[in-house]
């Protein structure tokens, strides 16, 4: 590069660093607005996500199927969930029983003090997981970057009100990727495996986590799958101790018949519970308007008047991962970095939830946080990212999910998002594998 070049290059990246800087301040202020309103909603709002993991929870205690379980006016108010209602063909929990773990330790504790704790915990968690991920990057600005990212981008969007208010789980799942991310940074046998560990438990409490492996399959990352084995198999045991092993057989068969009510293969009467006062609380059923909406592929077809079950859209995701094998494979000489490997196993593990025949609203874009961050880290820089053509979709990602006069502004929003990060990670990929085969070349001839 010639000197002019690089007076130009310094120029902008000073540059970058003042408007960081700038933007860093303003995301401060824009978290701290967005916890204030935040509390706001967890006092005015239920939380009906956490509601029906709660009540999973207590069920499991009681020895009740905390999947096909009918409340009736005999039973006590603590096992009710009044957004089930009469006639579902299925409880409103969908998270598996290794997810009910969290809660069963405290799950008679009051729901009203279950509810602000989870609003501390979700908010705890953001925060940390920030943290982890911009301690890792290795300039100030990448850092600054990755707080705005947490601050602003996530925690000033409508899906994280949307998250909060409901009570929802996301925000753990991003959170254990990122101490495992941590521990494996670390490079000890102990850190990989306890890395592994994490990754172990985040796949149990969500299975398609198990995603987050094949990374570390392909590049032989045998401490990390020994770790994460464990983490899996101990969490397995420890629901069939607390729990009953019929509780796994029926999650399946309740996401199965939630994914034929959604394909309207099944058809049920709706009636809300008559019981207006629970736990001394009147406002369990009650909702936050935030502007939400289905981005799955799945309901992407049934908009265009395909409905398409489970089988196919099972295969088409098993197709993406077999290519996914092998194009890590043929590039497996990029698997020795931690953030590559890590990168590339959470961008499986996003487009996976596009491809589930389930539900998938915008609370789950929480997870952008972790491939988002690896981007960053694993970026040589920062100005040549922002730069980057590919940097349009990222735009594109934020802005569609703030303007509403837009018809399907949040489809647009989440697939912009997601054909970033796939393209992204691949050319991340395919570059550092380029720049190790040409050390290695170099070696060679020399």
């Amino acid at each position: 590069m010639s000197e002019d070049g690089e007076i130009r290059v310094e120029s902008q990246e000073k540059n970058l660093s003042i408007i960081l800087t700038m933007l860093l301040v303003f995301s401060v202020a824009i978290a701290i607005l967005g916890f204030l309103v935040d509390f706001r909603d967890t006092r005015q709002f239920g939380g009906v996500d956490l509601r029906n993991r709660v009540v999973g929870a207590r069920l499991i205690r009681e020895g009740l199927d905390p999947y096909f379980y009918e409340w009736t006016p005999d039973r006590s108010e603590l096992l009710l969930d009044p957004n089930t209602g009469t006639g579902s063909p299925a409880t409103s929990t969908t998270v598996t029983p290794a997810a009910l773990l969290l809660h069963q330790p405290v799950a008679f504790i009051s729901y009203k003090l279950q509810r602000y704790g989870w609003f501390v915990l979700q908010w705890a968690m953001l925060i940390a997981t920030t943290c982890i991920m911009a301690r890792a990057a290795s300039s100030r600005d990448a850092k600054i970057a990755i707080w705005i990212l947490g601050l602003l981008i996530i925690s000033g969007s409508y899906f994280w009100r949307l998250h909060v208010e409901r009570g929802q789980i996301y925000v753990l799942y991003a959170f254990m990727i990122a101490v495992a991310f941590w521990l494996c940074e670390k490079k000890t046998s102990f850190g990989l495996m306890a890395g592994g560990f994490f990754l172990g438990v985040f796949a149990a409490f969500r299975p398609p986590g198990a995603l987050m492996l094949i990374p570390m399959l392909v590049y032989g990352k045998w401490k990390i799958l020994v770790g994460s084995v464990v983490g899996a198999v101990v969490t397995f045991l420890v629901t069939l101790v607390t729990g009953n092993i019929i509780y796994w057989d029926s999650y399946v068969r309740a996401a199965q018949a939630w994914s034929d009510v959604f394909l309207g293969i099944v058809r049920f009467d709706y009636a809300p519970y008559e019981h207006p006062v629970i736990e001394g609380m009147g406002n369990l059923t009650w909702r936050a308007n935030t502007p939400t909406s289905d981005t799955s592929f799945q309901a992407l077809l049934q908009q265009v008047g395909f409905n398409v079950s489970s089988g196919p859209l099972l295969i088409v995701m098993f197709l993406i991962i077999a290519a996914a094998v092998i194009f890590l494979f043929r590039i497996r000489k990029a698997g020795d970095s931690i953030p590559t490997m890590f990168l590339a196993g959470s961008t499986l593990v996003l487009l996976s939830s596009y491809l589930l025949p389930a539900r998938l609203y915008t609370y789950n874009n929480v997870m952008w946080l972790i491939p988002l961050a690896l981007i960053i880290i694993s970026s040589d820089s920062l100005v040549s990212l922002l730069k980057s053509p590919l940097a349009v979709l990222f735009v594109a990602g934020i802005y569609f999910g703030t303007v509403f006069w837009i018809p399907y502004n949040f489809i647009v929003s989440d697939y912009a998002m997601l054909i970033y990060v796939v393209a992204v990670t691949c050319v991340l990929l395919l570059r550092r594998y380029r720049q190790i085969d040409k050390k290695t070349s170099v070696l060679a001839s020399g």
